[in-house]
């Protein structure tokens, strides 16, 4: 697949063209084009345990992704759930704009007197988490028993 955009308009952004069929385009450098029948939605699963809310990720969490979760999380924090996990034991992808996702709800908990444990046993997600700072902000566990057994407060 040519691309025919010009040398302005080829960045190592993610692209992402809204016509119908469009390709979904990771970095330039990388030259891989999937279709949008090819993207990969993020699956969500809730389940409520004494030691807090499991919000189960699987997928991609990517600027096409990030806009949903986001909702299902903010909706989750509105209806009381104030101590939440993200279970990202089989998440295989988090861009920047799943970060500002998380973060987002990070700040929402924060201002509840709420807390946000992550879970993610990917390395690759492990190492986003790690090299953006988000350790430092929010717990980063390898297991979710690791997360559920850590105190929420």
């Amino acid at each position: 697949m040519e691309d025919v955009r010009p040398a302005s308009r080829r960045t190592a952004a993610w692209l992402w063209n809204a016509e119908p069929g469009g390709a979904y385009i990771v970095p330039w450098s990388s030259g891989a084009v999937r279709s949008q029948a090819e993207v990969r939605d993020v699956e969500i699963t809730v389940a409520n345990t004494p030691s807090g809310t499991i919000v189960s990720l699987s997928g991609e969490l990517d600027v096409v992704t990030c806009e949903d979760v986001g909702r299902r999380l903010e909706a989750l924090v509105a209806a009381g759930n104030h101590h939440l996990v993200l279970d990202g034991t089989a998440m295989t992808y988090v861009s920047s704009a799943g970060l500002k996702t998380i973060l987002h709800v990070y700040k929402l908990l924060r201002a509840r007197h709420g807390t946000l444990r992550i879970v993610a046993a990917n390395e690759f997600v492990k190492r986003v988490f790690r090299t953006t700072g988000f350790t430092t902000l929010v717990p980063v566990f390898a297991t979710l028993d690791e997360a559920l057994a850590a105190p929420s407060a």
